[in-house]
């Protein structure tokens, strides 16, 4: 046989089978329109009235029949299981039409951990999104959910929310100095003087804290370093030899010796202050109170009233009244203050404590602590 000959076999029998599918297609609609027919037919005949359920659980639509136009009686009639929680659109006591879809939304009970809260929730939300929205809560990049918002919801499913927060922290601590004596023939043996007084340094810790609902559940490092670093106390002690005591005595009767000059002397002086009617102003009697001074630069409204500022400083007002005008110097190499006024007070200002006003932070860690010579202007 040729291949023609086969091709032309084919083609007939594939004719054949072709032609018989289009007949039984063609019967099974047949069957189909006269069937629905039939039973749309017969439903009328006897009052029913055909209607479409959709259970949104899982998305099958339902076509029952019957005598009444109430959703409350067609569910009821066909067996169709709600609950009063449920949402049903239209309501149950509503009168629907004919082939209308009525809808059937089940709801669903949730243990939602909100944080440090835990509760039964009962909800018609149908997406896990759906329900965050409907408690009003607004999540942030940091918290955690245990569950993904595309999810869908289900009945018994819990929830779980934790609210994460972080805290920046910056602490100081000083830095003890070392206190380094030399010897120097210089100075009297015995005795002793501070060249450089000691200052302590400022070490700088910045932390982040973690956490989880309220609750610290850990603390990170940042960073660590020294902001001021400490000064060295110098102390000089004296190996050179004690002074002789005759010339102790030579040096006294020359003292004397200068006494009645230096009486005549003042005593012109007096003459001249007479003659032009003035006489000088002190500014103290010559005494001074050596405090423990530290340094502030908070701006604002200060406790005597006025704005704070360069040569407003905060006393005790049980030591230096406030109002008191001061001149501060400084027992070390450090430039002294100058004229001040007690125009503040402070909780860590107790007894023979000072606190000046420098411009800048870094002028203050830079002074740091230490002693100075505070006179009470008269």
């Amino acid at each position: 046989m040729t291949i023609k000959a086969k091709y032309i076999i084919l083609s007939r029998l594939g004719g054949k089978v072709l032609n018989a599918i289009k007949k039984y297609i063609g019967i099974f609609i047949l069957i189909a329109i006269v069937f629905g027919s039939g039973f749309y037919y017969v439903s009328n005949i006897y009052g029913y009235k055909t209607y479409l359920i959709k259970i949104e659980d899982n998305e099958e639509v339902l076509r029952v029949s019957s005598r009444s136009d109430v959703v409350r009686d067609i569910l009821n009639e066909n067996n169709i299981e709600y609950k009063e929680s449920d949402t049903i659109k239209p309501a149950l006591d509503v009168k629907v039409a004919e082939l209308e879809v009525i809808s059937v939304i089940s709801s669903k009970k949730i243990l939602f951990k909100n944080g440090n809260d835990e509760k039964e929730i009962v909800t018609n939300a149908s997406k896990v999104s759906d329900f965050i929205k409907e408690q009003d809560v607004k999540l942030s990049k940091n918290d955690i959910i245990n569950v993904d918002l595309r999810a869908d919801l289900k009945d018994g499913m819990t929830i779980k929310i934790d609210y994460v927060t972080f805290e920046k922290e910056v602490d100081y601590a000083d830095i003890s100095f070392e206190k380094i004596e030399k010897e120097s023939d210089e100075l009297e043996s015995g005795k002793t003087t501070t060249k450089v007084a000691g200052q302590v340094g400022v070490l700088e810790t910045k932390k982040t804290k973690k956490y989880v609902n309220n609750v610290l559940v850990n603390t990170y490092l940042v960073s660590r370093g020294r902001v001021k670093e400490p000064v060295n106390e110098i102390v000089i002690i004296g190996t050179g030899e004690k002074k002789n005591l005759l010339d102790t005595e030579e040096k006294k009767e020359d003292k004397k010796e200068q006494k009645p000059v230096k009486k005549q002397e003042k005593k012109e002086k007096q003459k001249k202050q007479k003659k032009t009617n003035t006489k000088p102003k002190k500014e103290s009697n010559g005494k001074y109170i050596i405090m423990e001074a530290t340094a502030y630069n908070l701006k604002g409204r200060t406790a005597s009233g006025v704005m704070s500022g360069f040569g407003k400083v905060a006393v005790d007002p049980r030591v230096i009244p406030l109002g008191t005008k001061l001149r501060i110097e400084s027992t070390d190499s450090w430039p002294s203050y100058g004229y001040a006024v007690a125009a503040d007070t402070g909780s860590a200002i107790k007894g023979n404590r000072i606190d000046l006003f420098y411009s800048s932070r870094a002028k203050c860690l830079e002074f740091g602590r230490r002693k100075v010579r505070v006179y009470i202007i008269k």
